[in-house]
C-alpha cells in the first residue's frame, strides 16, 4: 500500500473514492483520521467499523510528516 503525508492528498483520494463525503467538513478536522472515519461512516450509511475497514483497504496509509524522521 501506498503511503501519503500531506493530509489534502489523502482528502482528494477519500472524495475520490467515498463521493458522498463533504471536504469542507475533513478539511476542518485536519489530520483526525477518527473524524474522517466518523464522516464517510455517516455518508455512506455504515457503522464506524465498516467505514474503518473500507478506509483502511481503499485508501492509502496517512503518515504524519513529524512521524516520518527516526
Amino acid at each position: 500500500m501506498t503511503s501519503v503525508s500531506r493530509w489534502s492528498d489523502l482528502l482528494d483520494m477519500t472524495c475520490r473514492t467515498f463521493p458522498a463525503v463533504r471536504p469542507q467538513t475533513l478539511r476542518a478536522r485536519e489530520g483526525d483520521i477518527g473524524a474522517l472515519i466518523h464522516h464517510v461512516a455517516k455518508a455512506h450509511d455504515l457503522t464506524f467499523a465498516e467505514a474503518a475497514e473500507v478506509v483502511t483497504f481503499r485508501l492509502p496509509q496517512y503518515l504524519e510528516p513529524e512521524r516520518l524522521s527516526a
